[in-house]
């Protein structure tokens, strides 16, 4: 799954870099909260959810194709405006939903464990949990997080 992610954002940007005048509208049934940001990253033309319906689709299709661009707002959950995560803390929660310990996200971002512990205060004081592993249970339950997926462009 990462890998498709990947390949489509490359693809995208491949695309608009050399083709500038095509449009790029990009599709997917993840709510990954990274996802929009990386679309916008890869200077995709507008950004879709699957659940669309065909009226709304063709609308977006042929709107995007008269010059506008659509993406949807950031998903309102445990990451709403108040709560919202900055890029280090999403991170840090990722890897928290991928079983890493501390030591282990200290050494994958380059950040001390005390620096790390401090982050991880920080985002259970934004969302209102008590424990990073409930926080990080219900993140991927809801899809917003999806392990494994890194915010990256190119593959490594």
């Amino acid at each position: 799954m990462y890998r498709k992610r990947l390949e489509r954002n490359v693809a995208a940007r491949r695309i608009k870099e050399s083709h500038p005048e095509v449009r790029v509208v990009i599709m997917t049934g993840m709510p990954e909260i990274t996802f929009i940001e990386q679309a916008r990253a890869a200077h995709v033309d507008s950004f879709v959810y699957k659940n669309v319906g065909t009226n709304d689709l063709l609308g977006i299709i042929r709107s995007t194709m008269e010059g506008y661009s659509t993406f949807p707002r950031a998903q309102q959950s445990i990451f709403s405006d108040a709560a919202a995560l900055t890029d280090v803390e999403v991170d840090i929660l990722r890897l928290v939903c991928e079983t890493k310990t501390r030591k282990e996200i200290a050494q994958e971002l380059f950040l001390s464990e005390g620096t790390v512990k401090r982050h991880i205060s920080e985002i259970l004081a934004k969302t209102g949990y008590d424990n990073i592993l409930r926080l990080a249970v219900h993140a991927v339950s809801s899809g917003l997080i999806v392990p494994k997926m890194r915010d990256e462009q190119e593959p490594r």
